[in-house]
């Protein structure tokens, strides 16, 4: 065997070797995954708007938080006054109501408000995971000890509650929308999830078990992981001051006084928010540019 021969092959080997450590340094550090992330969300910036129809979201705003003043922080509001935005949607023929809001314990104008939500009858409100009973990681649903729940006579109202959780990527942007958390023994569908069943009038959320990576509902088979998060389709970027939702968006405030137009709601899936920008209740996702997007537009974006 030649030196001039030794000399090729133990260069190739190196190249190939060389090669292989970086292929192997550059999916141990993710550099594949956050280039597949970053082509996807290249894809729905060019993608535009996709205005939906059947979705509409009350936004508890900057203006309303200036124009309500009156009554405090907002967290300290009668509760009566979303008794009357409850009233408001049920006389205004919203089929289903979900509140992106959560009364975990007792306060003034209660009463009012679990009479309107038993009222109207299918008012779907939120809990959601306490991040300090996180169990390790495994097979299914993010895992949790506890949760933050409407407190007990509260949550009698509802027909079903489900779960508020974001689950952002290590970038901080939110792609995947889990549909399902275990709280103890009890897999909970998300807020969204839980929305559209009642929208949709179903006995149940699930049609049948989660199989071959497909989540079986309304007739259709859903793609989720090993870990039950679906993909979300964003129909458009977030809302600012220079670019409309992808939703229609009515103030908080408005819908109080009923300055809103006839049949606005009727036969709709209400989400019932904050997008204040004092209450940081947002996240980066695949349509932002300089723009983060509520938390309530992506419960609308998922549902």
């Amino acid at each position: 065997m030649s030196r001039r021969f030794l000399r090729r092959l133990t260069a190739g080997l190196t190249v190939s070797l060389s090669i292989g450590l970086l292929l192997n340094l550059a999916f141990t550090a993710g550099l594949f995954t956050r280039l597949q992330q970053q082509s996807t969300d290249f894809l729905f910036k060019a993608r535009g708007e996709l205005p939906a129809s059947r979705t509409i979201i009350v936004a508890v705003d900057d203006r309303t938080l200036q124009e309500l003043g009156e009554y405090g922080r907002f967290f300290t509001w009668p509760r009566s006054l979303h008794a009357q935005i409850i009233n408001q949607l049920r006389e205004g023929r919203a089929r289903t109501v979900a509140l992106d809001i959560l009364f975990d314990v007792p306060a003034i104008g209660d009463d009012e408000l679990i009479q309107a939500i038993s009222t109207h009858g299918n008012v779907v409100q939120p809990i959601a995971g306490d991040p300090s009973s996180v169990r390790p990681a495994g097979p299914g649903p993010q895992a949790y000890e506890r949760a933050i729940r409407p407190y007990e006579q509260m949550a009698s109202t509802s027909p079903i509650l489900g779960h508020a959780n974001q689950e952002p990527d290590a970038d901080g942007t939110v792609r995947r929308a889990p549909l399902f958390i275990r709280v103890g023994d009890a897999d909970v569908p998300s807020l969204p999830l839980a929305a559209v069943s009642r929208f949709l009038r179903r006995p149940q959320v699930m049609d049948g078990p989660i199989q071959d990576g497909s989540f079986p509902f309304a007739g259709r088979q859903v793609p989720v992981d090993d870990d039950t998060t679906m993909v979300v389709s964003y129909r458009g970027g977030p809302s600012d001051a220079s670019r409309p939702s992808a939703f229609p968006v009515v103030s908080y405030v408005d819908v109080l006084r009923g300055s809103y137009p006839p049949g606005l709601f009727e036969g709709k899936l209400v989400f019932i928010g904050v997008t204040a920008l004092a209450f940081a209740d947002d996240y980066w996702t695949p349509p932002s540019v300089k723009e983060r997007m509520d938390g309530v537009e992506i419960h609308a974006n998922v549902a």
